[in-house]
């Protein structure tokens, strides 16, 4: 058996040991060379970095909306000139533009409920007796990356019987792109009143 001499110095040893544990633990932490100011500053910063990183998806959205609205637009001054310039050729009879712009399914459907395909239109297009035209309150709606439908008013002055006489349509348009180039696929006019 062990001497008691012995086994006080264990159990004092121990007493020690505990002792200074506990001195460790309840110990405040040493100080990293950092005064508590420039913690604060510190944190300040990281909080700052923090907000601006929440922040950022909101002005990457909003570059996105911004960019679009701006796609858009200039996606319908183009289809609204390229309109433009579909009734000014069809005022001056000229069918090599149309047989250019519009796509082999082109189907137009006119105010005398009769449809009518591409190879029905081109040989008309000589036969158009049109005066002149205007053309109002457009209205440009995308339909998916490589369509749009074009809507508008559209007033036409034409002879008949040795007077002009004037018909007012509301008229559709779809656009299609076909790799760079944007063409007529589908045309559509429906009698509108005049406007008072």
């Amino acid at each position: 058996m062990m001497n008691r001499a012995r086994y006080v110095a264990i159990f004092a040893a121990v007493l020690a040991m505990s002792s200074a544990l506990a001195r460790a633990q309840g110990a405040p932490q040493k100080s990293s060379g950092q005064s508590p100011q420039r913690n604060t500053a510190q944190a300040a910063a990281s909080k700052t970095n923090r907000a601006q990183t929440t922040k950022a998806p909101a002005k990457s959205t909003a570059a996105k909306k911004a960019e679009a609205a701006r796609r858009q637009k200039e996606l319908a001054e183009m289809l609204i000139a390229q309109e433009k310039q579909a009734w000014e050729e069809e005022k001056n009879q000229n069918a090599d533009f149309f047989r250019k712009v519009m796509t082999d399914q082109f189907v137009a459907a006119e105010p005398d409920g009769k449809r009518y395909t591409k190879a029905e239109v081109l040989p008309l297009i000589p036969t158009v007796r049109m005066t002149s035209f205007e053309l109002t309150d457009f209205q440009v709606i995308r339909a998916g990356r490589d369509a749009a439908v074009l809507t508008y008013r559209a007033t036409v002055r034409a002879p008949a019987e040795g007077k002009e006489t004037s018909t007012s349509v509301l008229a559709t348009t779809v656009w299609v792109r076909r790799g760079t180039v944007w063409k007529m696929t589908f045309h559509q006019k429906t009698l509108a009143p005049e406007k008072p």
